[in-house]
């Protein structure tokens, strides 16, 4: 086994677990519909952590081109950007709830709301490491971008009103799916 497949390994073996716990998360939140009702800002969160991880799962297949020598400090950044990608999925989900006609939105703001800042570090991880792994410059559009997302997610975690937390949320989805089209090849040979 190469020092890349050992590193990818751990890598998708944690970021499997995370997509592992958001999907679970999400068929108990369909089987308890009838009992709380879902909201569409909670399952939009939802589905953007799972673009996260699934789009870090795809770039993992450029690692090996992009990183000539591996080192413990390799390691440990793209360790803690996996780690960030599974508690994400871990926390945007609520654990169920038992009682009756609890407001899902209301939930979410509860428990669910706490993986923003997990994926605003997430952010700001991807910032500091996309020049020293990558060789993206730190000027570069595509890095800078990264503080753009920061504070769309920052201003919507300290939201309390639906309609801001609604904002935020398409503000987010729009920014994402730019991100998405800029930095993510559409195919690797």
């Amino acid at each position: 086994m190469s020092i890349f497949e050992y590193v990818t390994g751990t890598m998708m073996l944690i970021v499997g677990l995370g997509v592992t716990r958001l999907l679970s998360g999400l068929v108990d939140r369909f089987r308890d519909r009838d009992i709380n009702k879902p909201h569409w800002i909670p399952l939009a969160w939802a589905l953007l952590v799972f673009v996260f991880q699934m789009q870090f799962l795809w770039a993992a297949f450029e690692l090996n081109s992009l990183i000539e020598t591996w080192s413990v400090t390799t390691f440990v950044f793209i360790l803690v950007y996996a780690l960030t990608l599974f508690v994400a999925g871990v926390l945007v989900v609520p654990r169920a709830v038992v009682k009756q006609d609890v407001d899902a939105f209301s939930h979410f703001l509860k428990d669910g709301r706490w993986a923003l800042p997990v994926l605003a570090f997430m952010h700001i991880w991807a910032f500091l490491i996309n020049p020293v792994l990558f060789r993206v410059p730190v000027f570069d559009l595509r890095n800078l971008l990264d503080f753009l997302g920061v504070a769309i997610i920052m201003t919507t975690f300290f939201s309390r009103a639906k309609r801001w937390w609604a904002v935020g949320t398409i503000l987010y989805v729009v920014y994402d799916i730019i991100m998405i089209v800029l930095i993510t090849p559409g195919q690797y040979k």
